[in-house]
């Protein structure tokens, strides 16, 4: 009798989880579009740790647009810096279209722009510099832009800050071009003489104030289509305080904001920049 009892309960037990399994507990997919050096992909993965979400990487943003469209529960990491340079390859991987109510998330992170340890470079110098960036930015018209204020640079292009970052340290180039979060933690190595974030004193737009789009930011949002997971707030704020991210609230105007975001940079440094 004990025995029958206990096979019930058992079953019943099993029957319970393949249920919720089915149709009750399914985890959300997080999508990640950006390359492997990029701060993006750092901030997509620690979404993923305080959400326990499994993982796609996406090959470009629209075979990511292409996986978020088959799977249920769904979060799609974009970011500003992929749909520039998407829309610099023909790629159709747009925020606009998105639902106010589907975004989770909205935050941006500067950039700094750094030498190597007690180097005297600086922008507008006499002899023409080379300023390391990832290679979705690294645009002829960018780097006309950069010149026209007074940078006198070559802009040379990378995979993302991460080999920025190595290649600044290794004397190859001689400024750069790195995420915001990355160049405080590696502050020690690095001296970072300018910002884009217009709220603090080194802001690059003070240095040359012609420059287009000086307050450049990554924007990082994200957005699903099913139910949101439950996420870690201590351990996202503290990775986001960690990497210089500001957490915006979210909005009809913010989601428009990060959109008119874009089309600036695009007007501004795009290979069809006129």
């Amino acid at each position: 009798m004990k025995k029958t009892i206990a096979t019930a309960l058992l079953t019943v037990a099993f029957s319970s989880q393949a249920f919720l399994g089915l149709f009750g507990d399914t985890k959300s997919t997080i999508i990640n579009t950006s390359s492997k050096a990029s701060p993006a992909t750092t901030f997509t993965m620690a979404y993923k740790k305080a959400t326990d979400s499994d993982w796609y990487q996406a090959s470009n943003c629209e075979d990511g647009l292409s996986k978020f469209s088959t799977v249920d529960n769904a979060i799609m990491s974009y970011n500003s810096s992929i749909e520039f340079a998407a829309r610099n390859k023909g790629l159709n991987c747009p925020l606009a279209g998105v639902k106010t109510e589907d975004v989770a998330f909205i935050g941006y992170t500067p950039v700094h722009l750094c030498v190597a340890k007690g180097s005297d470079v600086d922008f507008g110098q006499t002899k023409n510099h080379t300023l390391g960036m990832a290679s979705m930015y690294a645009t002829k018209e960018h780097e006309n832009r950069m010149n026209e204020a007074g940078a006198n640079v070559t802009i040379v292009p990378y995979s993302g800050s991460k080999t920025v970052l190595t290649a600044l340290r290794a004397g190859d180039i001689d400024i750069g071009w790195i995420g915001s979060g990355l160049a405080m933690k590696h502050a020690d190595k690095i001296d970072c003489k300018y910002s884009t974030d217009p709220a603090v004193a080194n802001y690059i737009g003070k240095k040359l104030p012609g420059l287009t789009v000086p307050d450049f930011r990554i924007t990082f949002v994200l957005y699903g289509n099913g139910s949101k997971p439950t996420l870690d707030k201590t351990a996202f704020n503290k990775f986001l305080k960690s990497k210089n991210i500001t957490e915006v609230p979210v909005s009809d105007e913010s989601v428009q904001g990060v959109i008119k975001y874009v089309d600036q940079m695009f007007s501004a440094w795009s290979n069809k920049a006129k």
